[in-house]
């Protein structure tokens, strides 16, 4: 009787029963299992080939979602920038008396604030569209007030200024500004005000915890905004720095850390009456090195004098930064170059991190920018640079 083994590669048959020899014609190199053998290569190879196979499959599907993930990425990414730079604005140019949002925290002392308020309106426009203002950083939260003129908003500011019994209890909790912002542009359009082109200044003394700022921007630059904020160099909680001046960056604004007694000087000399950017770089830098910026097309129908503004550091204060050259070369005419150097000892005297002076520029000319610094750290420094004019124009965001 036969006995069946099974095995993989391919089974066979021992018999028991004895049978006599068989003499074997042929070729002395074959053999009578020859035939079996053959099978069974055939068979470790057709299960090795299919293995490979089904190896090589998985690869390609890998490498395929690899592939599919990554055109995913870049897409998601151009149509972000792309949304970045292409935002409808919310009327065909700037309104020539845009609306004003004046926010200060409630952790300032009322004597500073009192005084920039004074300052602040005193040089606004009387003609804007409307006015707002608002005290954060406080528990409870204190409504956002409108107002048709300056003199009302400004008597507001006066009746409501930082009281220390509604200041948040602990240093560990962040500023409530973005939550601030997005109330002012919620009660605007329950109060019936408009939002279009509305410039934002913001006196910041605690800093915020969070630093998602997504959606904050996209609201700003929904209603065409710009922000401005002074930071206090000597922050009373939080722990973001970079999270309010990161909002100023990327709405074509400013962020400046100011000495709290230097808070009346800065909004004097801030960017923010009348004028509106027609240049704006945000730049990373480091150490000792040479930048280039995106080139300025100067507008055909702006005057030869414009505001030129820039940051030297995005903390503060002043600590790593040494020299910073900012210049413009006319790309049409290699004999008109515009440029303004300053030294860590200009920016420490003003008490803040931002520089700001005017400058002449030829109309419809082309100008390379170039930026050529130097800071004792190798740490990133994110800088804003700016130019305004008191010409209305809408600019793309930068991000």
């Amino acid at each position: 009787m036969s006995r069946v083994f099974i095995d993989d590669p391919p089974a066979y048959i021992e018999e028991d029963i004895i049978k006599p020899p068989v003499e074997i014609r042929g070729p002395l190199d074959a053999t009578a299992f020859e035939p079996v053998e053959r099978q069974r290569h055939f068979g470790i190879l057709t299960y090795t080939v299919n293995d490979r196979f089904k190896k090589m499959m998985i690869i390609l599907v890998i490498i395929l979602v690899l592939l599919a993930a990554i055109v995913i990425t870049l897409l998601v990414v151009l149509l972000h920038h792309r949304g970045s730079e292409d935002i409808p604005r919310c009327s065909p140019s700037p309104p020539p008396n845009p609306p004003y949002l004046f926010a200060y925290s409630n952790d300032l002392s009322p004597n500073v604030v009192s005084l920039t308020a004074d300052t602040f309106f005193d040089a606004l426009d009387k003609d804007g569209s409307s006015y707002a203002t608002v005290r954060f950083d406080t528990s409870p939260e204190d409504p956002v007030y409108f107002a048709p003129d300056t003199s009302s908003v400004h008597s507001i500011v006066n009746g409501r200024l930082p009281n220390p019994a509604l200041s948040f209890k602990t240093t560990a909790i962040g500023s409530d500004i973005i939550k601030t912002i997005e109330r002012y542009y919620t009660s605007a359009v329950q109060h019936g005000f408009s939002t279009c082109g509305a410039i934002i200044v913001i006196l910041l003394k605690r800093l915020p915890t969070e630093t998602d700022i997504s959606d904050i921007v996209a609201k700003i630059r929904a209603n065409s905004g710009l922000v401005l904020v002074l930071t206090s160099t000597s922050p009373s909680g939080g722990d973001q720095p970079k999270t309010a001046y990161r909002i100023a960056s990327k709405t074509n604004g400013m962020g400046i850390f100011v000495d709290d007694a230097k808070l009346r000087q800065h909004i004097d000399r801030a960017p923010i009456f009348g004028v509106r950017p027609i240049y704006r770089a945000n730049v990373q830098v480091s150490d000792l090195d040479f930048y280039q910026l995106p080139n300025f097309n100067v507008p055909r129908n702006v005057p030869r004098l414009n505001r030129v503004s820039f940051t030297v550091q995005d903390h503060g204060p002043i600590d790593s930064f040494q020299r910073l050259e900012l210049k413009f070369s006319d790309i049409t005419n290699a004999t008109l170059v515009t440029k303004i150097a300053v030294e860590a000892e200009d920016v420490r005297k003003l008490g803040s991190t931002g520089f700001s002076t005017w400058l002449g520029f030829v109309a419809g000319d082309e100008y390379r920018t170039e930026i050529d610094c130097d800071y004792t750290s190798d740490d990133i420094e994110e800088l804003q640079i700016r130019v305004q004019t008191y010409e209305p124009f809408w600019i793309p965001y930068c991000d």
